[in-house]
């Protein structure tokens, strides 16, 4: 099995972090895909900053989900 990394380098030869916008979020954050440069060659480095990235994602999808629940346990 393959680990996705979700990292992608173009042509400039710098890391970029890339990650699909889960539908349920999509309202939140007006978009449907995140891709930020990482500004760095090193895929080391480029590993260790696109965890801080994925943190960030996994966060959202959590806090997103306990507001939709209240909202159905309000009758929202």
């Amino acid at each position: 099995m393959r680990i996705a990394l979700r990292l992608s380098r173009p042509a400039t030869g710098r890391w970029c972090f890339v990650q699909r916008v889960p539908v349920e979020l999509r309202v939140v954050l007006d978009c449907r895909l995140i891709k930020r440069t990482l500004r760095t060659i090193d895929l080391a480095q480029a590993t260790c900053v696109r965890s801080s990235f994925h943190r960030l994602c996994s966060t959202l999808r959590i806090v997103e989900g306990s507001r939709s629940g209240q909202a159905q346990q309000n009758g929202c």
